[in-house]
């Protein structure tokens, strides 16, 4: 997940200042994006391992059981809503700071993300707090900060699995969970086949039967099916076969396949799993959603501002940039979960270990003199 984040911060780096490295804003992309090497900035991508994990581990505490199911999804719902809210009032912030930042750098860099994604006129505090509070979760876009467009998926589907947990058990939890992801497909709402994915692999995990022999080849497979390769396979005139057809669609079910096969392979290979628990992939993991969460506010504010004031960039220039974006992201989100999410994530915790107490508490006692309490 970490590695993910910030190959998702390389996606929207190169969305707003190279341009011509996405295939939907050029027409002739980069030759990078027609390789698996499309997977170090290919965000949309990483997007469908974010869901398979969090499919994974949502089953994993949903098969725990330790807490009744209302606590469960009040908890999921606190663990998203309130880091995003601290990211729309730190994106106001910032916005506000460098207003205009975004227009000015899309008249140099015309695109379709770039200035449709954000506000000139950027409404205040009083709208933003509920906007990250539940206004995220209801229209599934952010105009603050656009990468906040996952949490309406991350708390439906999260929500999804944690009931079909609840009420079942055994074989009966698999069979909820395809069941889950039938209905998914049947509605045309591909994404969350993602946490349908997740589960099921937990299901084989939790029951030790993961193979470990196809795990590279399995991880090979996922690099190459989830590389953005559609024009590759138009060239080579396979894009009429089945998955090549639907290369590098985001959340398409090639994506999703992909997405599961790397995931799985980083469960089964003893190499993927030391290579991924080393310190730096660890540290990544641990900060990854404060990662995900601080750094496209800095792109929209302080990167555009200062790319506009330092124009014509060379390349050169711009990779220097995202060295220091990324560095500068890095120190954020570390500060961000050390001061805010590892606190919070503490604080969860405790209550939902304490939930049976604190309800007691909440309950009227006797009274020691007859004829009250």
């Amino acid at each position: 997940r970490g590695v993910a984040a910030v190959a998702v911060v390389a996606h929207h780096f190169c969305l707003a200042f190279a341009p011509a490295m996405q295939p939907f804003q050029a027409k002739a992309p980069h030759w990078l994006f027609d390789t698996p090497l499309a997977l170090l900035y290919n965000g949309s991508f990483a997007v469908g391992i974010f869901f398979v994990v969090s499919g994974f581990v949502v089953a994993n505490a949903g098969a725990a059981g330790k807490s009744p199911l209302p606590v469960s999804l009040i908890v999921r719902y606190l663990r998203l809503a309130v880091p995003a809210t601290v990211s729309v009032i730190y994106a106001w912030a910032l916005l506000n700071l460098f207003r205009g930042a975004p227009r000015e750098l899309n008249a140099l860099l015309p695109n379709g993300w770039l200035y449709q994604t954000y506000w000139d006129k950027i409404p205040g505090l009083d709208f933003a707090i509920p906007h990250g509070l539940y206004g995220v979760f209801i229209t599934g876009s952010s105009h603050y900060n656009n990468p906040l467009w996952t949490m309406q998926t991350e708390l439906i589907g999260s929500f999804a699995i944690f009931t079909a947990y609840a009420f079942t058990r055994g074989w009966g939890r698999p069979v909820a969970v395809i069941a889950l992801g039938a209905l998914a497909l049947y509605l045309g709402q591909k994404q969350f086949l993602t946490f349908a994915a997740g589960a099921l692999l937990r299901e084989v995990w939790a029951a030790d039967r993961l193979p470990v022999r196809p795990a590279l080849f399995a991880l090979a497979a996922g690099m190459l099916l989830g590389a953005p390769l559609q024009q590759a396979a138009m060239r080579f005139h396979i894009s009429a076969w089945p998955f090549f057809g639907d290369l590098g669609v985001t959340l398409g079910l090639t994506a999703i396949t992909a997405a599961l096969l790397i995931v799985y392979a980083v469960l089964a290979s003893p190499l993927m799993r030391d290579l991924f628990s080393a310190r730096v992939p660890a540290f990544l993991g641990r900060i990854s959603f404060s990662l995900y969460l601080v750094h496209v506010p800095l792109i929209m504010s302080v990167c555009a501002w200062l790319y506009v004031r330092a124009a014509p960039v060379s390349p050169a220039e711009v990779a220097g940039g995202f060295v220091a974006l990324l560095a500068v992201s890095l120190a954020l989100a570390w500060a961000m979960t050390k001061w805010i999410d590892d606190p919070f994530v503490s604080g969860l915790t405790y209550a939902r270990r304490n939930y049976p107490r604190a309800l007691a508490a909440l309950m009227p006692r006797k009274s020691d003199i007859q004829g009250q309490g």
